[in-house]
């Protein structure tokens, strides 16, 4: 069994009031300086996007995961708007026209941000029903020949704290959902979220099944190489926590592999991996489409990114 998984791919609409690309930083530049520099990160996102469909369609896949934040959104609030929503469609386009499976595990800019302090306020039922309309599933499974469980779940939807019932209702239902699919298949199985830490939420479901599990794929931290910081640092917590469900956790996180995002963001960008499965044994490549674009972004690096944000004028 061979699955693709993409990440973070971005997709920004051409209007800079969407508010998907540093905001705070863009408004710290001139009007035009802002709406420049907005372009460029906008078109070095799409040409990444490009490459990394183009390089995935040779490795004919069984299946395609996108890890979410399949756009940038519209002011934290999802996909509240028809020109996102539109390339949102087109991704979920591409990734049939690549696999006979394509699924999608659901970010904060997919579905609007989780937590009450979002700018816009975050998740509501709407941003919630445009995401099912175009993504079809939330969260899904799906077994392979050789037996494996493939679990996909929406990290925000479990990670949300709000009061609106329409979403408390779908977090209680995830959580069954998850809860019957581990109970219903004794054997592997591998989990797939956007956020890393959802297994701090459905550590109850997971904690009967934790030896069964073979690997965790996420997305939101871009760079795998921070997937490794986790997964080390999840080792050193293991013991401490032995006797909690923080231990469960724990072993998660120790099995967490970070899929790169496509867009050039805290990092290059340009990335995607591929996870074969042979024998109950995962094997995890990551993998990098050619370079896309031509011009230079502050965003290619986390330390250049960061010195860009406090200081937006040195880049211009």
């Amino acid at each position: 069994m061979r699955v693709v998984c993409v990440s973070d791919t971005h997709l920004t609409v051409d209007s800079i009031d969407s508010e998907s690309l540093f905001p705070k930083a863009l408004a710290k530049m001139s009007k035009l300086e802002g709406k420049e520099m907005y372009r460029r990160m906008r078109d070095g996102i799409f040409f990444a996007w490009e490459s990394v469909r183009t390089e995935v369609r040779k490795f004919s896949p069984d299946a395609v995961v996108h890890m979410g934040d399949v756009t940038g959104g519209w002011r934290e609030l999802g996909m509240m708007n028809g020109d996102v929503r539109h390339l949102a469609h087109q991704v979920m386009a591409d990734m049939r026209r690549i696999a006979p499976k394509a699924f999608v595990c659901p970010g904060n800019h997919d579905l609007g941000y989780s937590h009450p302090g979002s700018l816009s306020g975050g998740m509501t039922e709407d941003s919630v029903f445009f995401a099912e309309q175009i993504f079809s599933d939330l969260w899904w499974k799906f077994e392979d020949e050789g037996g494996v469980l493939h679990l996909g779940v929406a990290s925000p939807i479990a990670e949300y704290v709000g009061k609106e019932e329409s979403i408390l209702r779908l977090v209680r239902a995830q959580r069954q959902f998850v809860g019957d699919a581990l109970s219903d298949h004794d054997g592997p199985w591998v989990l797939y979220t956007h956020s890393p830490l959802v297994v701090r939420h459905l550590s109850r479901e997971i904690e009967v099944h934790e030896d069964n599990l073979l690997q965790v794929v996420a997305g939101d931290l871009h760079s795998p190489s921070r997937g490794t910081m986790l997964r080390a640092f999840a080792k050193v917590c293991a013991p401490i926590a032995k006797f909690s469900r923080r231990h469960t956790v724990a072993k998660a996180l120790a099995k967490t592999v970070i899929c790169p995002s496509t867009a050039p963001l805290w990092w290059g960008g340009h990335g995607f991996m591929t996870l074969d499965i042979l024998d109950g044994v995962p094997r995890v490549d990551f993998r990098k489409a050619p370079r896309a674009y031509t011009g230079v972004l502050p965003t290619e690096s986390a330390t250049r990114c960061l010195a860009w944000m406090l200081y937006p004028s040195l880049f211009s």
